[in-house]
């Protein structure tokens, strides 16, 4: 018995016609790698790296440097509070020096209770101020060996948030620049380059320019144009960790530690009047 034909064409809901009419989807242009750069080529120091390493790298840094610096404003603090005890004292015995001088003159030489008593003040204010001149004495060192530290801590973690900031702008401008390159906005602009650098060359022409010259100064021209249309006030990238921290009023000042072998003698010198000196490697892991 015949069978039935089937048929084994591909069923559509579809009409040819609107097959036809269909709009097509662009492919987009992959223009590859940037060419010819001199001012954009990676730097170096991230050839190896990755972003992952290098924010890797900033948590004990960040954990060092705050736990240094707590320290350093914890005895700052002492040391501040001390002094001023101590000039408060001095002022309290110069004053009761003269007050007891005093009475006992207008007494005439007679020990009365109220010249005692100034006489006992005035000795336990110089016991007293003895003490926190002693105190001074041995905080002293220690708040110089932290504001060191604590600066070498800063420095370490802001050229760590530096490469990290500078490794993922560079290449946010590399995508975004990619990005450009293979929308149809960027092939209409590279249909007029021609023009602009035929007529650049033939300005130039009486200049003596080598090849390399010339390039450089078509594309500068095109980046002056670029830039031209830019935003009056441009908004700063924003990188997760790279985050500055304002320093404080006890932190040294970048202009103390301009020379290695001055900051390595105050170094030295401040442990020599140091009776303990503090573990660094505990201090930055707690």
């Amino acid at each position: 018995m015949n069978q039935p034909a089937v048929n084994t064409q591909p069923t559509s809901n579809k009409s040819d016609a609107e097959t036809m009419n269909a709009p097509t989807q662009p492919v987009k242009k992959d223009v590859g790698k940037p060419r010819f750069l001199q001012y954009m080529e990676v730097p170096s120091q991230y050839h190896e790296v990755d972003e992952q390493t290098l924010r890797d790298r900033i948590p004990p840094l960040r954990r060092a440097y705050l736990n240094r610096r707590e320290r350093l404003e914890t005895a700052s603090r002492e040391l501040e509070r001390l002094r001023k005890a101590v000039s408060a004292l001095e002022a309290q015995q110069e004053e009761t020096n003269a007050s007891w001088r005093r009475d006992f003159l207008n007494g005439f030489g007679k020990q009365s209770k109220a010249v005692r008593d100034q006489l006992k003040q005035k000795a336990n204010w110089q016991i007293e101020a003895e003490q926190q001149r002693e105190m001074i004495e041995l905080l002293e060192p220690q708040v110089t060996w932290l504001r060191v530290h604590t600066h070498y801590a800063r420095t370490s973690l802001g050229v760590a948030q530096y490469q990290l900031y500078d490794y993922v702008a560079h290449n946010t401008m590399l995508a975004v620049a990619k990005e450009f390159a293979e929308s149809g906005i960027a092939e209409k602009l590279y249909e007029t380059l021609p023009a602009l650098f035929s007529r650049i060359e033939r300005e130039l022409s009486n200049r003596d320019l080598n090849d390399q010259q010339l390039k450089r100064l078509q594309y500068a021209a095109v980046g002056e144009l670029l830039l031209s249309y830019r935003p009056e006030k441009l908004s700063t990238i924003q990188v997760e960790d790279s985050e500055k921290y304002p320093k404080l009023d006890f932190e040294a000042d970048p202009s103390e530690f301009r020379s290695f072998l001055g900051v390595r003698k105050r170094v030295t010198e401040a442990e020599e009047k140091m009776d303990v000196i503090p573990n660094l490697e505990e201090i930055d892991k707690a």
